[in-house]
Order: C-alpha cells, then structure tokens, then sequence
C-alpha cells in the first residue's frame, strides 16, 4: 500500500497543530530527536513548532515509512537554518501509532558567546574572577552578591550574568 505522507507534512508547516495531530492516533508515541517520547495527540500537539519540511525520499516497509527530510527552521535572529533528518512513523490502519525523528538541531542554535581569559568558568557558575589571565576562585569563597572577591570581580561578574 503506497502513503502520501506529504499531507501530514503540509499540516505541521501550516503551523495548525490540530489539523496535524488528526493523522495520528490517539495514543501516539512521538519522539523528537534525543528528547523524552510523548504520548497522546494533546502532547504531540504542545510539541510541534515553527519549521518547513522539504521532503527528499520516502521508502515503505509494510506499516513501517521512512522519510529523508531536509528541516529548514527559521530563528528568532531571522536567519534560516537546514539541516537535514530521517523520520520513522509506524502506521496503524491511515494514522500514525509511533514517530521517531532522528536529526542533530545544534546548528539551529547560535553558539555559545565566548568570554576573554580574564573570566573564570566561576563566573559564567555564579563564583569570581581573579585580577590575573588564570582562573582561580574567590579567595574568601563567596560569591560577588555576597562581598566575596574584588571590585573587579564583581563588575565582571555582574557583566557576565
């Protein structure tokens, strides 16, 4: 029997989460990438959020479909990121039973903002910096809110908050 899945894509880049969750069954188990799975269409409907679907191949194995995607997802700075993923969905009768996405959304995040060698991973936890390029603790172990450090370290510290 040959799916068209294409609908059910269509529905999710529509951005109309009910319209998506009425090809899946009630009690759906959807996994998105390495998250915990949910259960049920109130959950996968919670879910589901901004991004456009380009599907490139689609294999059938009995109930059993498997879909090469590219994801393009659209970020709050207005870039637009692709990348690309593979989704299982087993079938029961029309509607989809279990989903599992496989995709690494990393690059879809911008990076981590790097901070100069004057601050100490103590900062970016909550503790001080030093006055030298090496990290070291606060000498008194307190944290800057609490008068620990000095002035130094608190304005970095506060800077980096």
């Amino acid at each position: 029997m040959s799916r068209d899945v294409t609908p059910v894509f269509a529905d999710i880049d529509a951005f109309d989460p009910d319209a998506f969750v009425t090809h899946l069954t009630p009690d759906v188990v959807f996994r998105f990438g390495n998250a915990d799975p949910v259960t049920g269409r109130d959950a996968v409907r919670e879910a589901v959020a901004g991004f456009t679907h380009h599907i490139r191949n689609v294999w059938e194995f009995g109930d059993t479909t498997v879909v090469q995607i590219d994801v393009e997802y659209r970020r709050k700075d207005g870039k637009s990121v692709t990348v690309p993923n593979a989704d299982i969905l087993a079938f029961d009768g029309e509607l989809v039973r279990d989903w599992q996405i496989y995709i690494d959304v990393a690059p879809v995040y911008p990076p981590f903002p790097h901070f100069s060698g004057r601050v100490s991973r103590a900062v970016l936890e909550g503790g001080c910096v030093s006055r030298r390029t090496r990290m070291r603790e606060c000498r008194v172990g307190r944290a800057p809110e609490a008068g620990g450090g000095s002035a130094r370290a608190r304005r970095l510290w506060w800077a980096h908050r």
